[in-house]
């Protein structure tokens, strides 16, 4: 696995969640209560990255810490980044607003 992984992903869903859902401007036509679950999953995202060290680059990462795991766990948090990537860049709903 690429030693930045994570970090790549984390920080691009990062990007495309600002992008897509920026918290100071509503956008026209903005199906309000969607548009707060959207900024919710969001948050949700932001507090997740930030407790599990994904958003870092370094010894603290979240790559390092699950350097000498098993496989399986590091390829768990690529799936699920990689899903919310997708669902982002085609403008879905992020499963994280069904909970």
């Amino acid at each position: 696995m690429d030693d930045t992984k994570i970090f790549d992903l984390a920080s691009e869903c990062y990007k495309l969640f600002r992008e897509a859902f920026p918290e100071d401007t509503l956008p026209p036509n903005a199906e309000i209560p969607l548009y707060y679950a959207l900024i919710h999953c969001r948050s949700r995202f932001d507090t997740w990255a930030g407790y599990t060290n994904a958003l870092e680059n370094g010894e603290d990462s979240l790559d390092k810490q699950l350097e000498f795991s098993p496989a399986d766990d590091s390829q768990i948090v690529v799936s699920m980044l990689e899903l919310i990537r997708t669902s982002l860049r085609k403008g879905k709903t992020p499963h994280c607003i069904t909970d």
